[in-house]
């Protein structure tokens, strides 16, 4: 299975996730709000936003890069314009 790493986990980020994941592929998404994650990896919700999806099981979150980063296959920047460079000096 490819194993996707989803840099953001935002609007953008978390719809990204939900398609990949829903193809059955590895999903970990990255997100900074700890909030986020633990919806995500507890209850298969992102807290913040779009509340009312249900996340697939193949999908994780974490708020280390390096977590995120491990072993992809690919990696998708879905963070907001004015925190791309900020984030990506950091992978």
């Amino acid at each position: 299975m490819k194993r996707i790493s989803i840099i953001g986990a935002g609007s953008f980020g978390t719809a990204i996730a939900v398609v990949l994941g829903g193809k059955k592929y590895s999903v970990t998404i990255w997100a900074r709000e700890e909030e986020i994650v633990k919806g995500i990896n507890t209850n298969k919700i992102n807290p913040s936003y779009l509340t009312d999806v249900k996340l697939p099981d193949s999908i994780e979150a974490t708020r280390s890069l390096e977590v995120a980063l491990k072993d992809s296959d690919m990696v998708v920047f879905a963070t907001p314009s004015h925190a791309f460079r900020e984030v990506a000096r950091k992978c």
